[in-house]
């Protein structure tokens, strides 16, 4: 196995109504929920999936990429 480091790029995660940034409330948070495509903050169990899908040995291939967990975030054409 010859693997690059491959990191995870997580979106907007909620993080069990924990404040983890300074400045992010209730509201924020709600305002980001909006602005994602599925609806939604992600889950933690859903930003390690990204990070597992290029651990096993089926994903040699897969090196020095980072996938994206944001639940199409990066993607969605916003306004303005």
């Amino acid at each position: 196995m010859n693997r690059l480091t491959n990191p995870a790029g997580p979106g907007h995660i909620d993080v069990g109504g924990r404040q983890v940034s300074v400045g992010v409330n209730a509201d924020m948070a709600a305002g980001l929920a909006g602005a994602i495509p599925l609806g939604r903050l992600g889950a933690v169990q859903e930003a390690a999936g990204a990070a597992y899908c290029c651990a096993p040995p089926e994903a040699d291939h897969i090196t020095g990429e980072v996938p994206i967990c944001a639940g199409a975030y990066t993607f969605w054409p916003r306004p303005g």
